[in-house]
């Protein structure tokens, strides 16, 4: 899990309890939170896209890809 996600999940904690609501005295079903984040862990994105271009399968994916925008 990337350094951000721990940042939110804290905030999330912090805003539930900042919140006063007793969850045992409301209903769940009515009970929500929204929760957004721009480009965090961007660091295990390119990780993950190396180790992607490094494997088998970019090939074919990026032949297939560039034939369809190719036709367009």
């Amino acid at each position: 899990m990337d350094e951000f996600m721990h940042y939110g999940i804290a905030a999330g904690m912090q805003a539930v309890v900042d919140s006063g609501l007793d969850f045992s005295k409301t209903d769940p079903t009515r009970c929500g939170a929204v929760c957004g984040a721009g480009i965090g862990g961007l660091g295990t994105i390119e990780a993950e896209y190396d180790a992607y271009l490094k494997s088998a399968a970019p090939g074919r994916f990026l032949r297939s890809s560039c034939r369809r925008r190719s036709s367009t």
